[in-house]
């Protein structure tokens, strides 16, 4: 049992820079307590310690016009993350896997900057920004021991985290067709950890470094709709200490959906349709993610359907 209490103020104010652009400065403060939490196994209660954080997290961003079809965007932020109840106080076991609680963790915090630029119209639109972000006090899965048939791992504050990486979206519409392309690259390891040294320059947990998807879709003029969505994503770790390797995952999902009133549609839809076979997690049991499905149903709108199309 624990008494949890969040309080959060924040506000934004937004300068026009003469129809080039805006400037948006921004922050929130953050009160975070945990209280009277308590333990109780076979019986035996253990009182818990109390926790409490405040943060102030300020946000500024820029968007300037180079020309009616170039933008440049940046921004700079703070941000704040109180650990979980679950972080806190629940242990669990995954497989071969028993993860720790731990009630004195600390909240997580992050500095950050992105930079980046809009190029296009309405016919065909790119968008690519670069970033930076240094995690501190990041709350992760941290190896204890390792033995056969049980790894005993508990949540800690490591010391530092930095991810780096860019995004790239691209569209492109000709009449009721849409295409839609995506890449990420983050490269997210960790920088200090003065509680296990052996950990810095590891690859962070189920982050992989490459991420893209492609969406196909098309709209009738009746309000029918067809989507194809492929994904893929690059191999990532499974564990603090990047043992446990999953490998690469591919999938492609489809959506159709057929308006039967104003307000009413029919859809049906197929997940991971070429059956690909990937890895989601190794404890070190592999599992693995799910097969073919397909699933279809009903769904009402408060608005006529149309309106969501045009």
């Amino acid at each position: 049992m624990t008494g949890e209490t969040t309080i959060g103020v924040f506000g934004d104010h937004s300068w026009g820079l003469g129809g080039r652009g805006a400037l948006t400065l921004g922050a929130r403060f953050d009160q975070w307590e945990n209280t009277e939490g308590r333990r109780t196994v076979d019986g035996a209660t253990t009182n818990l310690p109390g926790k409490r954080a405040r943060s102030l997290s300020p946000r500024a961003s820029l968007l300037f016009r180079i020309a009616p079809s170039f933008s440049l965007t940046s921004s700079a932020y703070r941000a704040f993350r109180a650990p979980t109840l679950n972080e806190l106080y629940r242990t669990f076991q995954v497989g071969d896997v028993v993860t720790l609680a731990n009630a004195e963790l600390d909240a997580e915090t992050v500095e950050g900057v992105e930079a980046g630029f809009l190029a296009g119209g309405r016919a065909f639109s790119l968008r690519a920004t670069a970033f930076r972000m240094d995690l501190g006090d990041t709350v992760a899965s941290v190896t204890l021991s390792a033995r056969p048939g049980l790894i005993t791992r508990q949540r800690q504050n490591l010391g530092s985290v930095r991810s780096d990486g860019i995004e790239v979206d691209a569209e492109a519409r000709l009449g009721r067709t849409v295409l839609t392309l995506g890449w990420l690259h983050s490269d997210a390891r960790v920088r200090s950890f003065a509680a296990d040294p052996s950990l810095v320059g590891n690859r962070v947990p189920q982050i992989p470094s490459n991420q893209a998807s492609a969406t196909f879709r098309f709209v009738t003029a009746e309000g029918a709709t067809f989507a194809v969505q492929g994904r893929w994503a690059d191999t990532q770790y499974d564990d603090d200490r990047n043992v446990f390797l999953l490998g690469s995952m591919r999938t492609m999902d489809a959506l159709l959906s057929v308006p039967l009133a104003e307000t009413i549609e029919l859809f049906v839809a197929g997940e991971n349709l070429i059956g690909g076979r990937y890895e989601v997690g190794r404890t070190p049991v592999l599992t693995i993610g799910p097969p073919r499905g397909v699933r279809g149903g009903v769904r009402f709108h408060l608005a006529p359907l149309l309106s969501h199309r045009d």
